[in-house]
């Protein structure tokens, strides 16, 4: 059976990957924004907003409208527009 240590490891070693690759996750703080995004959209009814976000990861909101812009460019990240 694999340690909590080991799982931890092998997804940081794999992380790790990813970012060295380039492109839109090329460090932990976008990694990071991806997994509160997943984390806090569920279920589907349930939306992460700009403020969730600057307050999550306590950057500039300049530097979270281009992460955003970019992430939403590639793919990573998807908009809905909320009417109400």
């Amino acid at each position: 059976m694999i340690s909590e240590i080991e799982k931890l490891s092998i997804q940081f070693e794999a992380i790790q990957e990813l970012t060295k690759r380039g492109g839109f996750i090329n460090c932990f703080d976008r990694y990071a924004v991806i997994l509160y995004i997943n984390n806090n959209s569920k279920p589907p009814d349930k939306r992460v907003r700009f403020s969730d976000l600057s307050e999550y990861i306590k950057q500039s909101d300049v530097y979270l409208a281009n992460l955003i812009k970019e992430g939403v460019e590639t793919g990573y990240i998807r908009i809905h527009v909320c009417h109400l």
